[in-house]
Order: structure tokens, then sequence, then C-alpha cells
């Protein structure tokens, strides 16, 4: 497999052209990429990572940033390139601690858009988003998003998304330790995070819909997060996981 520098095109035999799969990673204390791009394999998918300086190098195409873009910036910019090298109609943005159900790309392909106005199909549902819903395909309205493990994007919707303002002026969450922190993030770009919550708040602002799959067919892996925001207990899992050695449509719909 390549690796290749951010603005440099794929090799044609990387593209599909249904699908682009864009992986985004970090150094981690713990590696979860490899065990994540196996998943993805065992699904179907042939993913493409988007790598940060010092990250763990992997046997999937990767392209490498020549510096750290930071949590925010490498999602973005892995969006863009899936938009402008590829005629993808889907595009799956993954974390790379997300281990993924062996029928997660069957299931998505099989399944009608559960709405026009939807922006994507989550892989993964964290726990407090099954909290009164049965399982299914569910769609949840929040005011951000929480959990941007695994999203099967509509081709247009991420296309309105990347171009948003919001997208362009993102600085991160609000501060809890004051205004000031705002600065110190426009001085180092690579220090601005919170991708789902940005990415949540441009759908909303677009009105369009968010949609859950649970059980959830993405596990969240990781003890340790690559920016200090603690592990994968509580609400930073999925309350329903689904159980990967039982086949996925049989869970998410029983009766039928």
């Amino acid at each position: 497999m390549s690796r290749i520098h951010a603005g440099q095109p794929l090799p044609s035999a990387a593209l599909d052209p249904d699908w682009f799969v864009a992986v985004t990673t970090a150094p981690r204390k713990q590696c979860t990429l490899t065990a994540s791009i196996a998943t993805m394999r065992r699904a179907g998918w042939e993913p493409v990572v988007f790598a940060e300086p010092g990250a763990t190098k992997c046997n999937a195409h990767t392209i490498v940033n020549p510096s750290r873009l930071g949590v925010w910036r490498n999602w973005l910019a892995s969006a863009e390139y899936a938009l402008a090298n590829t005629s993808a109609k889907r595009i799956l943005t993954v974390q790379d601690d997300s281990l993924f159900h062996p029928d997660s790309k069957a299931f998505v392909d099989a399944i009608d858009w559960p709405a026009r106005n939807a922006a994507f199909v989550s892989l993964y549902t964290p726990k407090h988003y099954s909290k009164g819903r049965s399982v299914g395909i569910n769609r949840v309205k929040t005011r951000s998003l929480w959990g941007a493990c695994a999203l099967v994007w509509d081709r247009h919707a991420l296309a309105k998304v990347v171009r948003h303002e919001t997208a362009k002026t993102w600085l991160g969450a609000s501060p809890k330790s004051g205004q000031g922190v705002y600065q110190k993030r426009r001085d180092n770009p690579a220090t601005i995070a919170n991708s789902d919550t940005a990415i949540g708040k441009i759908i909303n602002a677009l009105g369009m819909s968010m949609w859950f799959i649970d059980p959830s067919p993405v596990y969240h892996a990781a003890e340790y997060s690559t920016i200090n925001h603690g592990g994968n207990d509580g609400r930073r899992n999925c309350g329903r996981c689904a159980d990967h050695d039982q086949p996925l449509a049989d869970q998410v719909w029983p009766k039928r």
C-alpha cells in the first residue's frame, strides 16, 4: 500500500465508484488503527488513512500530513479530499478506534436512505442515544452531536457541511477556562478539536437530520483518548452494542 503526501491523488486501483472510506488517525498511547482497519476490510471496505505525523504506520493507502493538523482540521481535510478526488456516492468518515460488525457494509448497502434530508447514517450509537428508543435506524435530535466515530454520508450533504461558514471558522467547543482559550486555538489551529460538535451544529444549521443504527454496529475501542477526553466507558461507548458474531440485520430488526 502507498504512502502519499497531502495533495497527491490516490492510485486509481484504490478508488471505489460507490464508496470512499476516510480514516483519521493520530499517535496513540495504545494503537487501535490496525484492528480498526482489519474490521473494515472484513466488512468489505478498503480504507484510506489520513495520518498525523508520528501516527502508527499501517498496511493501507495513507495520506501523510506534512505537519500536525489536529482533530478538526484532519477530519475536514479527509472529507475535502474525498469530495475532490472521488465520485463515490457514499463517503464513510471513521475515527481510528472504531471496530466494525462484519455485516456493516452489506447492511448499509441494503437499506433505503432514511430521509431525503438525512445528512448521515451513523454506524456508531452512543449509550445515551439509545435511551428511550427501540432498536432500528433512529433519528436523533440533538443540539450538536456526540461521537462521530463512523458516519456514512450522503455525498451532497457532506459537501454542504465542508462548505459551511462554521467549518471555516470553527475553534472548538466553548472553553471552561475563559475566552482567552479561543485566541490560543487561533494561534495553534492544531489544537482545535470537537469535530463531532461542529458537525452536529452545521447539520442543524442546514436543516438536515442525523440517523443512528441501534444496536451499534461499531464498538468504540480506545481506552485512551488522543486529546485526553477520557476512556471508552459510560457515554463514550455504545449502550446496545451489536454482537459481532450474530447477523446484524437480525439485531436491528429482530421481528423481520
